[in-house]
């Protein structure tokens, strides 16, 4: 991947106060094909060259959020519907598809792309 054309999107799970929903878990997909996930860690962020293409998506037993990232976003909130927080002593965690995985981060492959996602 061109360094010049690497984007960074710094990623963020909130409840409906604002607060940081540590260990949620966040998909990663790229033109409707998963290419990953990340255990929200508090400071979680995607690097890859078309962000545009992305859609975020977060599902917990307190409720769930979906994004779509458009072009130029640097910053995407994930709110779930909740005034409760998730504060779990979990690893922050990167998975791709393939079943590799990084603490924080792993890089991934999507056709020959490849996308690099820190949790």
């Amino acid at each position: 991947m061109d360094e010049k054309s690497e984007q960074v999107l710094k990623v963020f799970v909130e409840n409906l106060e604002g607060m940081p929903m540590i260990g949620a878990e966040v998909r990663i997909d790229y033109l409707g094909q998963p290419v990953g996930t990340l255990s929200f860690g508090g400071e979680s962020s995607v690097v890859f060259e078309d962000l545009g293409g992305l859609t975020l998506s977060v599902r917990h037993r307190l409720g769930a959020a979906q994004l779509t990232v458009t072009p130029g976003m640097r910053e995407a909130r994930l709110v779930i519907p909740t005034k409760l927080s998730i504060e779990l002593a979990a690893i922050p965690t990167a998975r791709c598809p393939d079943g590799r995985s990084g603490q924080p981060c792993v890089t991934c492959r999507v056709g020959r792309h490849e996308i690099r996602i820190c949790a």
